[in-house]
């Protein structure tokens, strides 16, 4: 904040003559802005020293092109120190790579033109960049380091495992900080044009009278990183704060000469807004402090320098360490690298998350196969021997349900991050007899320990929150999860246990009877005996119901109670359930999915309104597609909905270049083939 209250003292200076380095409304307000929009990537991580350094190197750039001096070369410490840090040192590199380009170019192209008149060749910045090059190889890996951000940007490219670095492309990829960072750039763009200076400069150069052209192309590189990853939308953020603060003082000075129209004291105004100001930010200090803004908008975080037991495998790294199990293990990326730590030196895992430094793309695609893909996680034990599983609970979900139902591994523990399976074997055989769930039916879910946080981060958190509690932590139901997971695994007495209890814990009471009215109807779709099937849905109908009077948004209890119609063949009431469920949350694929079940089922009851069902159908299927467009049996059923309508066209468009992958419904791809036929596509 301090250094872009610099960054921004600078623009005002020189584009209003306004020498004042206080901070104004202007600053304040943009301020606030920037900590909202950035807060998602905001704890204790590496991670942040490339932002603060970011915000450094541009204040000294923006400093460089209006004051061109010997200040420059502090970049190539603060190079040396980023190389050090963090491997996003790069991002440094191409700041000054872009700048030094753009203002040679500047500076041969506009030198001595009105508004020009002050441009300096840049050689300063010049050498402070080629020497920052260098400056580079001052760490434990010396030169090697140099091209090493070449390499990671080959990585994040590559790199889609994890959803922070996920791109435009992906719908994941539109949260709140997105459209902020989208209506900024567009926000920018509009604010480069505006004649700041009052000089007669021509309009299409007016971006680089005011900021420079270094400040307009580093605008341009960034906005494109912020679309490759969602973790770098941080990075654009802090680089137009500085510009929008411009605008907001710009337009606040407008309002204030109509305010002198309407003969209102300015001064008033400006105190009252100051006033504003200052207590929303005391207020909001107070909601990050209790914890309250993290349940409001990022509910993994909180406040305080700690680790989090409800998102980390402490559970799962305790049991392993106090029950001495060694061996390989096949463990994900995602838990193994605390794993890892913990663990050390013992614990020996199939991956982790050191992502593509250490692992190949097609590792982590062979790896994502093997979670889904039985035979293929057999063969790889034949050639590991893997002597336990370590699982992300929340993640790969048929891998958990084949795990519980092989009888070569044995559920041994889970908790609200991790669950442990062990291999049946003679090595294993007295943990399994002590801790297996297939004995007795044990539950063997376990609440973790919350660690202690060292002295350290307990006194730095304190600092800036005296009242911290590093024992709080927010409310959690693992009865809940328990339930859940127990589901997964049909252990139906073990959930139904759980979820009855979630009833009873007063945190959200209605996702226990939701998660009851699952459980119902899982076990209905494997009953045989109608009678039984028929009372299990009334349970799990009534369940839902109950989960719909506590909260009548409860998107997925309106799902659940539609499924419960379907089983019934009750088509049209199912459909009245759906669209409720739809009409809370829009972004449920599977709800548009058997909605268009519901419209093919309802033509064998209705065949004379069929192409009403069939552009229902169809419909639906679009709007699914459209959140997953690159799920094949969305694509697949896409082509026969416009095949069953007669529009070859389209058909054609989609079902020609449909890879017909194993596991396609094996009469929808005959059907489809048979369609390209007639239409004449092949």
């Amino acid at each position: 904040l301090l250094i872009t209250l610099k960054s921004y003292n600078i623009f005002k200076r020189e584009l209003s003559g306004n020498y004042s380095k206080l901070p104004d409304i202007a600053i304040i307000l943009a301020g606030y802005l920037l900590l909202f929009t950035i807060q998602f990537r905001f704890n204790g991580r590496p991670e942040m020293t490339s932002h603060l350094l970011t915000a450094a190197f541009l204040y000294f750039l923006i400093n460089y092109r209006f004051n061109p001096g010997r200040s420059i070369y502090w970049l190539i410490l603060l190079q040396v120190v980023w190389a050090n840090f963090h491997e996003a040192f790069g991002t440094g590199l191409v700041m000054m790579l872009a700048v030094t380009g753009a203002t040679w170019v500047e500076y041969f192209a506009l030198r001595g033109q009105k508004g020009f008149e002050n441009l300096v060749k840049p050689k300063h910045l010049t050498y402070a960049t080629a020497l920052s090059i260098l400056a580079v190889a001052v760490n434990p890996q010396g030169l090697k380091l140099i091209l090493h951000p070449l390499n990671i940007f080959g990585q994040v490219q590559a790199n889609k495992f994890t959803t922070e670095l996920i791109s435009f492309q992906s719908p994941g990829y539109w949260q709140t900080e997105a459209y902020i960072s989208a209506a900024l750039f567009v926000t920018c763009i509009f604010l480069l044009f505006i004649n700041f200076r009052k000089e007669d400069v021509k309009w299409y150069l007016r971006p680089v009278a005011n900021v420079g052209a270094g400040y307009i192309l580093m605008l341009f590189l960034f906005f494109y990183l912020n679309l490759t990853a969602y973790r770098n939308i941080v990075f654009f953020i802090i680089l137009c704060i500085p510009l929008i603060s411009v605008g907001f003082r710009t337009a606040f000075n407008n309002t204030g000469k109509l305010i002198f129209k309407l003969k209102i004291n300015p001064a008033i105004i400006k105190t009252s807004l100051y006033i504003l100001l200052i207590a929303g930010g005391v207020t909001a200090y107070g909601y990050v402090g209790t914890g309250k803004f993290f349940k409001k908008f990022s509910p993994r975080e909180n406040y305080g320098l700690k680790i989090n037991p409800d998102f980390h495998p402490i559970g799962a790294a305790d049991f392993i360490k106090e029950n001495n199990i060694r061996g390989n293990c096949f463990s994900d990326f995602l838990i193994s690298s605390y794993l890892l730590w913990k663990l050390t030196p013992d614990f020996k895992t199939y991956i982790d998350l050191r992502d593509l430094d250490i692992f190949t793309r097609e590792f982590y695609q062979e790896f994502a196969k093997i979670t889904y893909d039985p035979e293929l996680f057999n063969l790889k034990d034949e050639q590991y021997n893997f002597n336990y599983v370590a699982l992300y609970r929340p993640n790969m979900r048929s891998f958990h349900v084949y795990l519980n139902a092989s009888p070569d591994w044995e559920l041994v523990f889970a908790g609200p991050v991790a669950a442990i399976f062990l291999k049946n074997n003679e090595q294993n055989k007295k943990l399994i007899e002590q801790y297996g769930i297939a004995d007795q039916a044990r539950d063997v879910f376990e609440i973790p320990n919350s660690p202690i946080p060292t002295s350290l981060a307990s006194s730095v958190s304190k600092l800036f929150w005296p009242p911290y509690d590093p024992s709080f932590l927010a409310p959690l139901d693992y009865d809940l999860i328990a339930a859940s997971y127990y589901l997964l695994g049909a252990n139906y007495d073990l959930a139904i246990e759980h979820a009855t209890q979630s009833t009873n814990n007063d945190i959200e009471n209605w996702l226990g009877h939701d998660m009851l009215g699952n459980i119902y109807l899982d076990i209905a779709k494997a009953d045989t005996i109608d009678s039984s099937r028929l009372q299990l849905l009334v349970l799990s109908e009534r369940s839902f119901s109950i989960a719909i009077e506590m909260n009548p948004k409860a998107a997925m209890s309106h799902l659940g109670k539609g499924l419960v119609y379907m089983h019934r063949g009750q088509w049209p009431k199912a459909m009245i359930n759906l669209k409720k469920s739809i009409q809370f949350d829009d972004k449920n694929l599977y709800c548009y999915m058997y909605m268009a079940e519901c419209q093919n089922n309802m033509i064998a009851i209705d065949p004379g309104n069929e192409r009403r069902y069939l552009r229902n159908w169809l419909e639906y299927i679009k709007k699914a597609n459209k959140l997953n467009p690159d799920n094949p049996l969305l694509k697949l059923n896409l082509g026969i909905g416009y095949c069953r309508l007669g529009d070859c066209e389209q058909a054609v468009k989609i079902l020609k270049d449909l890879v017909y992958l194993p596991g396609l419904p094996l009469n929808d791809v005959n059907f489809a083939k048979n369609c390209l036929q007639e239409c004449g596509g092949r």
